[in-house]
């Protein structure tokens, strides 16, 4: 009865006011946005059909009576992530609840792609677009994936296809192929694979190794191998469902323990404390001393793991196309990325003169060989934090304790009669460790963040820029980044300056939130930068400058 009146008094002041056009036309949305029951769906609100005509494309948006778009919301961003030039009416002069003066669209707005800024190879288009209800609703911005097919001239809705030929295949397929072989032998720059390489390049310096090309072929092997093998593994999980990606052996505080026995045990070896001339000890003779070609085979196993977390600049284009294809071609380029990590020294093993070359064996080479067993301390301590950040401080002292068990062990074996029995159930001992129930991930623990996008939507709704990081512990390129960028005075004084809003994601831990968004940028692993400013957004490399950042930015 009361709407039924309202709807009289309104007709009526409608008919004989004096009122401008458009006054009338708020007045009759606010009416209809007072007699909604219920909010729309964002895809009712606001339709979309895509119109291809002689010279451009229209993007055409049907909105519902009573809602709006923002014209300032409004972008499109190709598969490069690079924004794409349109064209758009002007829009209706608002103020804005939420953004203060903005202009609008009611009813409808169409955007227009001129052919001619378009490429002429197939891309995606991503589509992004923010409104809100008159009555008080919000929508957090919205995105639609398009692609664009140059051979119909037509913008088509869904993601852009794999591959539309088989040249085209060919042609992606051997671009990834140089991409992980460049960023393979970038790796070997990295700080997370310099203890590995630092044992192999002792080896080389104190045995002038006879027939060098055989182990470099070795270590070699070692690598390819071991990184097509973690691949398969990770790709049988994907396609199981899993929410993983590049890397996630490391999100296992299980391997994590395992490495840091590997690297304790080759650690004490450097000081002194023991040689390897056991038999169980071979594989471990082969990785600080260099005899055998087994040794060098061991040595490249090793550094695939330590170095499988990094990423480089070029892996992530070359990952993320791996994600897409068949398993045989996917498994090819992680093979290349392996051939990239070995690359440098299995090209010094080639070299017939790098014997005369390299400085004669001396007693200098006993202190380097000392020497070089600090950083081997460091990366268990290394190892340890990150133990305690997926699970807590008691697995971190069973681990200790697994440790010095094994210290033990070795000591029992070189001096005790009965060392085989003694040093045998030491060993078991430290192994039984890694099945304990404490090595497993603290899905409570405050030290993960916890990420989610609307937490992003819900800044840029604010009106502010946004710096998103992806990260994880067991990532030593992210905390490079973060401490040598990220914490730089010029970037924190622009974070200041423009208000920019500083998310983290940390997926030291498994989080199908964040793989989800890794997936979503068409990365595999991490560190991922992004920046979202001015209705743009843009993936910074790997390799994280203070330039980078403040251009990402406008500055």
């Amino acid at each position: 009865m009361l709407i039924s009146l309202m709807r009289v008094l309104v007709t009526l002041f409608l008919i004989t006011s004096p009122l401008s056009m458009a006054a009338n036309d708020d007045l009759t949305r606010a009416l209809q946005a007072s007699q909604q029951q219920e909010f729309l769906p964002v895809d009712e609100a606001y339709k979309v059909e895509l119109q291809s005509e002689q010279d451009t494309i229209a993007i055409e948006f049907s909105i519902a009576p009573g809602y709006y778009l923002y014209r300032h919301r409004f972008s499109i961003i190709d598969s490069t992530g690079n924004p794409v030039i349109f064209d758009i009416p002007a829009g209706e002069a608002k103020n804005d609840e939420f953004f203060g003066d903005v202009e609008v669209y009611y009813q409808f707005v169409d955007l227009r792609l001129n052919l001619n800024n378009l490429s002429d190879t197939p891309q995606q288009l991503n589509i992004t677009y923010q409104g809100c209800a008159d009555a008080g609703l919000c929508y957090p911005p919205e995105t639609i994936e398009t692609h664009w097919d140059p051979s119909s001239q037509h913008l088509k809705m869904g993601p852009l296809p794999a591959a539309t030929s088989t040249n085209d295949q060919n042609t992606s397929l051997w671009l990834a192929l140089i991409l992980a072989l460049a960023g393979g032998a970038i790796l070997n720059l990295m700080p997370c694979v310099f203890p590995v390489l630092s044992l192999k390049a002792l080896s080389l310096l104190q045995q002038h190794e006879k027939h060098p090309i055989q182990h470099g072929l070795s270590y070699t092997a070692g690598v390819v191998i071991s990184f097509i093998s973690i691949a398969a593994l990770m790709l049988s999980l994907r396609s199981a469902g899993e929410g993983i990606g590049w890397g996630f052996q490391l999100q296992s505080p299980i391997i994590i323990a395992a490495l840091s026995y590997v690297f304790f045990i080759l650690a004490l070896n450097l000081s002194g404390f023991f040689e390897f001339n056991i038999s169980f000890s071979g594989a471990g003779q082969s990785l600080t001393q260099g005899h055998g070609l087994g040794a060098s085979f061991a040595t490249g196993v090793l550094a695939a793991l330590v170095a499988s977390p990094c990423t480089a600049p070029f892996m992530g284009t070359a990952l993320a196309y791996a994600l897409t294809q068949p398993s045989l071609i996917a498994l090819s380029i992680f093979g290349a990325l392996g051939l990239g990590l070995a690359l440098p020294f299995l090209l010094i093993s080639m070299a017939p003169n790098l014997a005369k070359i390299l400085p004669a064996p001396g007693m200098w080479m006993q202190s380097l060989r000392e020497f070089l067993a600090f950083p081997l301390y460091l990366t268990v301590v290394w190892l340890l934090w990150i133990i305690n950040h997926q699970s807590n401080s008691n697995a971190v002292a069973m681990v200790m304790a697994g440790g010095v068990a094994i210290t033990m062990g070795i000591w029992a074996w070189k001096n005790s009669p009965w060392h085989k029995i003694i040093s045998l159930s030491l060993f078991g001992i430290a192994l039984s460790i890694l099945a304990s129930p404490q090595l497993s991930i603290n899905k409570s623990s405050s030290e993960n963040l916890q990420f989610d996008e609307s937490q992003i939507t819900q800044a840029i709704s604010e009106g502010h820029p946004v710096f998103v990081n992806i990260t994880a512990d067991w990532c030593i390129t992210c905390l490079v980044n973060e401490r040598n960028t990220l914490s730089s005075q010029r970037v924190e004084t622009l974070f200041a300056k423009k208000g920019i809003v500083y998310i983290k994601g940390d997926w030291t831990k498994p989080s199908p939130t964040i793989n989800n968004y890794l997936n979503k940028h068409n990365r595999s692993g991490v560190p991922l930068y992004v920046a979202y400013y001015k209705n743009q957004v843009t993936i910074l490399p790997q390799i994280l400058t203070t330039d980078a950042v403040l251009n990402a930015f406008g500055e």
